[in-house]
């Protein structure tokens, strides 16, 4: 079977996966996106993430991973709200001629709450100690089809623990659980002749990993389907939430690819699955590395709903070593700007 039969079979089978009605969903932190790198380029990440982060925006790109790594990131989501902290971290296990596996645990922590009385004088605090508030835990297995072409399947679990305040909002229940399942196409390197490839002198041969961004050229493109699951019951179940189900589309492009200097752009489509709006966002990004050590990145979220959200700016850098990996990002999705940051280790065997 040819790529192209493939990548449309693909995005056959995806079409019979989509819901047909719509409604508000719940445990929104799901929607935080965990990598730095695809933060400081706007939100692109599922026709762009060859790492630990394609856990989260498109497992099937995990296949072409030859290298085992562990990845985490770090970002308070909402800095006026000094207690909200966003982790992430996930780790790879490449299988040879058998795939890539994968786990990571996406997490929200909540710090000391206070608690006032209906006057607005304070009572105290409603915990003294941070608190795991939110988490998904995933487990992702990508197979690649041919050398260009792969599919990647995720399942987990994700836990909303409710606050004390809640609890007696809510009920007695201290949260709710559900399961999901997360499914990716991923298709690379395709009309590699698209991408401008200067012809250097050969580095010595200390420095030959540097070549490794050579392997980067031409076309990405990649489907993600997330978070598709049951329904998070903390009373009743007719006041059951969807999980935030999304479909994303993305493609990258390299136009110019070398030792020295390569560049990317990147676009993502963000169509939410079960609310209203047809589009979410459009996210715009593009890179550029020097020696393939020190990255700049800038990118732009383009809010398309009607609602209280806003577009904004975001710019970010990286420095890449040949087994260690720090990226930051900078943006505006608040009324303060947010500081975000990721670390990756790998080792190839």
């Amino acid at each position: 079977m040819n790529f192209s039969k493939k990548f449309y079979l693909g995005i056959f089978i995806f079409s019979f996966l989509l819901p047909l009605t719509a409604q508000d969903s719940g445990a929104r932190f799901l929607l935080l996106q965990p990598s730095a790198t695809s933060q400081a380029m706007g939100g692109v990440g599922v026709a762009l993430h060859q790492d630990v982060f394609a856990l989260y925006y498109n497992p099937a790109a995990l296949a072409f991973t030859k290298q085992y790594s562990i990845s985490g990131s770090l970002v308070k989501p909402f800095p006026f709200f000094g207690n909200s902290l966003h982790s992430f971290i996930g780790a790879i296990i490449p299988l040879k001629h058998f795939g890539t596996l994968a786990v990571s645990a996406n997490l929200y922590w909540k710090g000391t709450q206070q608690q006032v009385d209906i006057t607005g004088n304070l009572i105290g605090p409603v915990s003294e100690n941070n608190e795991l508030l939110n988490s998904q835990l995933k487990i992702a297995y990508a197979l690649p089809l041919s050398r260009q072409v792969s599919l990647g399947v995720g399942i987990g679990r994700v836990q909303i623990n409710l606050s004390d305040i809640a609890l007696g909002v809510r009920g007695e229940k201290s949260g709710a659980s559900a399961f999901f399942a997360d499914l990716g196409i991923f298709a690379t390197n395709l009309l590699p002749n698209l991408t401008l490839k200067p012809t250097l002198d050969p580095l010595p041969v200390k420095l030959r990993w540097l070549a490794d961004i050579r392997k980067y050229q031409g076309i990405s493109l990649g489907i993600s389907l997330s978070n598709l699951g049951s329904n998070l019951r903390f009373i009743e179940e007719e006041f059951a939430d969807k999980l935030p189900g999304k479909l994303t589309i993305g493609a990258s492009y390299w136009p110019l690819s070398s030792e020295v200097i390569s560049a990317m752009i990147a676009v993502d489509l963000e169509m939410p699955l079960f609310e209203d709006s047809s589009v979410d966002y459009l996210h715009l990004g593009t890179q550029v590395r020097f020696l393939h050590l020190f990255s700049l990145r800038f990118g732009r979220y383009i809010d398309t709903t009607d609602n209280l959200r806003k577009s904004f700016n975001t710019f970010g850098g990286g420095i890449h070593l040949r087994y260690f990996a720090f990226n930051i990002a900078r943006y505006n999705r608040t009324y303060r700007s947010i500081w975000h940051y990721d670390v990756t280790l790998q080792l190839e065997i």
